[in-house]
């Protein structure tokens, strides 16, 4: 179920982005071309799905999208967020999102290969982004972290 809407740009946010004509277009503008090139922008379907957590609710907001990838499905996933101090620790909060689409993914289709799940953060806070872009930002051993972490064991 779609989380109440606390901020006031929450809603133009979900309005927006609601209309598939216009996400979209935001995809076609955002998304790495090697990815877009393999996507059928034309299935796009909003999916009624949350995934913030509960002490985040107030300054986030999220939408989920299914969209085909060949044979299989795919899932675009957007954070807007509406803090007004960078969230250092983005990176881990946006890796447990996509976490918890895969386990909603895995849900619905038990039998299917995991899906692929891309993340897009809008960030519309009046600093400029400065967090770790990715996971291994978030270690102190990023060199290290990026040779060993989430490879095969």
């Amino acid at each position: 179920m779609v989380n109440m809407i606390h901020q006031p740009h929450d809603k133009l946010f979900r309005t927006s982005m609601s209309d598939i004509r216009v996400v979209s277009d935001f995809f076609k503008a955002h998304l790495p071309a090697v990815l877009l090139s393999h996507l059928d922008l034309a299935t796009l379907s909003l999916q009624k799905s949350t995934f913030i957590d509960e002490a985040y609710q107030s300054t986030e907001a999220d939408l989920l999208y299914s969209v085909k990838l060949g044979e299989s499905l795919a899932y675009l996933y957007i954070l807007c967020e509406h803090q007004s101090e960078i969230d250092k620790h983005m990176a881990f909060r946006l890796l447990v999102y996509t976490i918890r689409a895969v386990e909603l993914h895995r849900k619905k289709h038990p039998n299917d290969p995991l899906p692929l799940i891309y993340p897009l953060v809008v960030y519309s806070g009046e600093k400029p982004w400065n967090a770790a872009m990715d996971i291994y930002g978030l270690f102190r051993e990023e060199d290290l972290a990026r040779q060993v972490m989430f490879k095969p064991y």
